[in-house]
């Protein structure tokens, strides 16, 4: 969430916390920290990579019981 602390992504082997997000999130406050991977896709839509508007629209539409009550984000290192 773009109130949280950014990802430290000067740590070669990566940030190894996590990010809680809440279930009642505006998508339009998540976005990407960290460069390691071509994320413009994701900054014009955070759905790309974390659906939380296509689960509610599922939700809303009965096609799934309901969206988890917390959500969590992390930071994916790239293997060499």
């Amino acid at each position: 969430m773009r109130h949280q602390e950014p990802f430290n992504i000067a740590d070669e082997l990566g940030d190894l916390g996590y990010r809680e997000i809440p279930p009642d999130v505006d998508s339009s406050e998540l976005m990407v920290t960290h460069h390691h991977y071509d994320h413009s896709d994701a900054d014009q839509d955070i759905n790309v990579v974390f659906p939380i508007d296509v689960l509610r629209d599922l939700e809303a539409a009965g096609v799934i019981g309901g969206i988890a009550q917390k959500h969590i984000g992390y930071m994916v290192t790239r293997c060499s």
